[in-house]
């Protein structure tokens, strides 16, 4: 394609290109009008004068690399269509980036789609670096949570991440630090989000780790006391084994569900609900759903609560 050139002013005088703007980043336009050898397409709310290989209906969006951000344009290359909402794939945006095929690269880019974090190619390089020596399904979970705490303002201490990973993940070696640094770390990059995490000690009878999760707010996530609370609890109980319940507060209704590690205590905790329901509506609490999952948990981070679409988010790709 030609470069985009602002619709006012042919020669670029008084544009100024948004800061956040530059080459290796994957844009979507949307092209707005068609006229002769080209069009006007827009930009992150800006028109632009654009010329070469264009879609043929206004209102069709597409992806592009820019190559290149000077004084009055910007030069982009075309990479593929942008039907509806959903964007790109992970898997399309690994073979934009020139990433290794395959699994691995497509999960990380997933996981950052996932959280709505920006997908930078050096940094998914180095993910699968540093989790190739690790067994598949602590690989994942490892990824899993490098992307949460990229969103968080994580201490750069010596050692602090990887207390804090030790603490995430249920390593034997966690320390209660770890925890700490974690619950100092809570300014995501969203603002609307924080997650808070305590280890539960109940005597020999039960032992584990509770995440409390808030989102969905505006502003200050520390202050959005009244919107949706995720609880999840990662237990270790002395007959039942390892299992993990997640509690969902929203709309003023408490729904539920526990996941057993072993396959074989599902039907004990079918049963149980039914009591467990009924002392929650006792309590004071308007009950919803319960239920009983059988699933693999790679870690706390396949129960937290995540955006409901996996797409790409504008702007947010780095080669």
């Amino acid at each position: 394609m030609q470069p985009l050139k602002p619709v006012s002013g042919s020669k670029g005088a008084g544009f100024t290109a948004p800061r956040w703007l530059g080459p290796g980043q994957v844009v979507r336009l949307t092209l707005v009008e068609r006229g002769i050898g080209g069009g006007i397409v827009s930009l992150a709310g800006k028109l632009m004068r654009a010329q070469g290989h264009l879609p043929s209906q206004p209102g069709t969006s597409f992806w592009a690399l820019i190559e290149d951000v000077s004084h009055g344009e910007i030069r982009v290359r075309r990479a593929g269509d942008a039907p509806g909402r959903d964007g790109m794939t992970a898997r399309d945006i690994v073979k934009l980036l020139g990433l290794p095929p395959g699994r691995d690269s497509a999960f990380i880019v997933q996981q950052l789609l996932l959280r709505q974090q920006p997908v930078d190619a050096e940094w998914v390089r180095r993910m699968l670096r540093e989790g190739a020596a690790l067994p598949p399904d602590e690989r994942e979970a490892f990824w899993q949570a490098q992307v949460w705490l990229r969103s968080l303002n994580v201490t750069s201490e010596a050692g602090a991440l990887q207390k804090v990973l030790r603490f995430v993940l249920g390593d034997e070696r966690a320390e209660p630090e770890g925890q700490a640094i974690l619950n100092g770390s809570q300014e995501a990059h969203s603002g609307t989000e924080s997650l808070l995490a305590l280890f539960l000690s109940g005597g020999e009878r039960l032992q584990g780790r509770v995440f409390l999760q808030r989102y969905g707010g505006n502003g200050d996530a520390s202050e959005n006391t009244d919107g949706p609370l995720r609880i999840v609890l990662d237990l270790e109980n002395r007959v039942l084994g390892g299992l993990w319940v997640v509690l969902q507060y929203e709309n003023r209704e408490l729904s539920g569900e526990i996941v057993p590690s072993d396959d074989r205590f599902a039907r004990v905790l079918e049963n149980a609900l039914p009591e467990l329901q009924a002392a929650l509506a006792e309590a004071g609490f308007r009950v919803g759903d319960f239920r009983v999952g059988l699933r693999q948990v790679r870690s706390v981070f396949d129960l937290l609560k995540t955006t409901d679409e996996i797409r790409y988010v504008s702007l947010d790709v780095k080669v």
